[in-house]
């Protein structure tokens, strides 16, 4: 037994261990129980579960020593072993409202959230009453996108612990998801208030903002939560999927540009990935010249992969270079010769060009290797350009 204060709970309950007779003490389920309880109350977990065990082993159809082993795997993440004790226990005691509320909590983690929400509502059924049991139940309704039931379980949870800043959260979760903006940001600031530096308070509040065209004070929020991360290709990452999220697309490119420069030498891979994000955001504003130039950055990184001088072989299109965009569109076939968007934008280009002898053959490339989409569109076209061609599987 590790160094530690022990309760006088405990204290009693190992004398009784010992002061009894050895036989008597040994087969006594209450006793291991009651010892089951002191090793729990401190943290002292193997030790608990062993002396819930031997109270079951002494009394089978003790319904107390089920249900607190239960709430211990619980706490272990052995919630498989908590649902079958609290199975075990409702058969002992059908209408017992902890035992359901604990197995729903079982269910819950499990990911059983239908069988989860019918033990919760069994559990208040027979009358217990836990700020808890609503707070979970709000949750599986969020999750089920019952937002009205789910704001209704907050207010329960709330007013039964006025500061249950989980509920709280939650419940501007749920004012967001209905647009009642101002209630959200009401709650964020009374969670605020008790935990000043939790970030999910400051994400929801700038998120708002946003959403509200309150740009300004978003920006302010997200601008300070840049300030106390770490400089690395995450942190920027993070902030540039946000901002593009809110179509703030300088900004997003400017996070993009700080992530390239953070980028490892040695990790080529998650460069281009970073060059390939960039230059579909210059698209979204279309930028063609900086995609272009992000597209050939890519290349330089991964010059033996096709997407990229496929994509930049739309943008030459684009912009009108025809001859540039069959000469990515080529390169793109020479490093992956099943490409069958590049064999049909190549044909575009070519026929734009009148080159309809190489035009046709490509469209018969893009029928060869695209998808059963692709080759319905394409079958009638090659019928009409070619009365003999025969369609391949």
């Amino acid at each position: 037994m590790s160094r530690r204060s022990i309760s006088f709970s405990v204290v009693l309950s190992l004398c009784a261990v010992f002061l009894l007779p050895q036989a008597y003490a040994e087969n006594d389920a209450e006793t291991h129980f009651i010892l089951g309880e002191g090793y729990a109350d401190h943290e002292m977990f193997p030790e608990a579960m062993q002396s819930y065990d031997q109270a079951i082993k002494q009394d089978p159809k003790m319904f107390d020593a089920y249900v607190r082993r239960a709430v211990l795997s619980i706490r272990t993440d052995r919630d498989e072993a908590a649902l079958e004790d609290l199975n075990q226990a409702i058969g002992l005691r059908p209408r017992d409202a902890e035992a359901y509320f604990y197995r729903g909590l079982a269910q819950d983690r499990l990911g059983k959230s239908a069988e989860a929400l019918q033990d919760y509502d069994r559990a208040a059924e027979l009358g217990f009453k836990d700020a808890r049991l609503h707070y979970y139940r709000a949750r599986l309704h969020e999750l089920n996108k019952n937002y009205e039931w789910a704001l209704k379980e907050c207010h329960q949870a709330i007013s039964m612990r006025k500061r249950y800043e989980e509920a709280l959260l939650l419940r501007a979760q749920v004012y967001e998801h209905l647009e009642q903006w101002e209630k959200a940001l009401k709650d964020f600031a009374a969670v605020a208030k008790q935990d000043p530096d939790n970030e999910s308070i400051q994400w929801g509040q700038a998120d708002i903002y946003a959403k509200t065209d309150r740009l300004d004070k978003a920006l302010t929020i997200w601008q300070d939560l840049l300030k106390s991360k770490p400089e690395t290709v995450e942190t920027f990452l993070l902030f540039a999927e946000t901002y593009e999220s809110h179509e703030l697309f300088e900004e997003a490119a400017g996070m993009l540009a700080e992530a390239i420069n953070a980028v490892e030498a040695d990790k080529p891979q998650q460069l281009a990935t970073l060059y390939r994000q960039r230059a579909r955001l210059f698209e979204k504003q279309e930028k063609w010249d900086a995609a272009i130039d992000d597209y050939a950055r890519w290349i330089s990184v991964q010059p033996k992969v096709a997407e990229p001088y496929a994509h930049r072989a739309l943008l030459r299109f684009e912009k009108g270079d025809v001859f540039g965009s069959i000469e990515d569109n080529s390169l793109a076939i020479y490093w992956e010769p099943d490409h069958a968007e590049a064999y049909l934008n190549r044909a575009i280009a070519r026929q734009k060009e009148q080159l309809y002898e190489e035009m046709e053959q490509d469209l018969e490339q893009a029928y060869r290797w695209g998808d059963s989409a692709l080759k319905a569109e394409l079958l009638p076209v090659l019928e009409e350009l070619n009365p003999q061609f025969k369609p391949t599987i």
